[in-house]
């Protein structure tokens, strides 16, 4: 009795190594494609083609070391391809892994805008720039497509997250956006967020430069 736990327990700890083995090899294989994914996502570039993609293991581990889940890397190689309904099924799955990735909300606000769909565009962007107001890239699309929507009304508003932002781009876009505005309706909050601009270029207080 006492030899039959002894060839179980041995068993169950050679089962359990072979698992540990086989995850660690995993983990290290997910790594060096993180590696790759992210330096395309900086870089601008596209590395991967088609058939690499599929080779992707996206479940384990399903999130980069950034938090970045590893589909919405794949969503932004199938937008660069214009293949636009395998890039909304990798990012809704991976805004679903992770609620809180900035850059997903913000890819799919690109998938839709490419897709000609404004008002999709608009809501994905304004969810990724709730999650991060000073994520410079994010600002400045929501920006603009606020101007384009002439929903100046929530670009005035926006005024209370910009003004403390101490990032020349987010400023810039803002101020190009706000230009548009009707003068007429929004003269007084024009004139103050024009005031705060001013004095942080001319104060040279901006930390972020374009």
């Amino acid at each position: 009795m006492k030899e039959m736990k002894t060839r179980i327990l041995t068993f169950a700890f050679f089962c359990l190594s072979i698992l540990f083995v086989f995850a660690n090899h995993k983990k290290f294989v997910s790594n060096q494609l993180q590696v790759i994914l992210h330096k395309d996502l900086v870089e601008g570039s596209y590395y991967f083609k088609n058939d690499q993609l599929t080779q992707i293991d996206i479940n384990f581990p399903s999130l980069s070391h950034n938090m970045i889940p590893i589909r919405t890397y794949i969503a932004r190689h199938y937008l660069n391809q214009k293949k636009y309904e395998d890039a909304l099924y990798n990012v809704d799955y991976a805004i679903e892994k992770n609620p809180f990735s900035v850059y997903s909300f913000y890819l799919k606000a690109r998938i839709y805008l490419d897709m000609d769909r404004q008002k999709e565009a608009l809501n994905y962007i304004e969810k990724s720039y709730l999650l991060s107001n000073s994520t410079d890239y994010v600002a400045a699309l929501y920006f603009t497509l606020l101007q384009e929507n002439k929903d100046y009304e929530k670009l005035v508003s926006n005024y209370s997250k910009v003004k403390n932002s101490l990032n020349e781009i987010i400023w810039s876009y803002y101020i190009s956006a706000i230009n548009s505005v009707d003068a007429k309706i929004y003269d007084s909050q024009i004139f103050e967020i024009k005031k705060r601009y001013n004095y942080l270029k001319y104060n040279e207080m901006f930390k972020e430069k374009i």
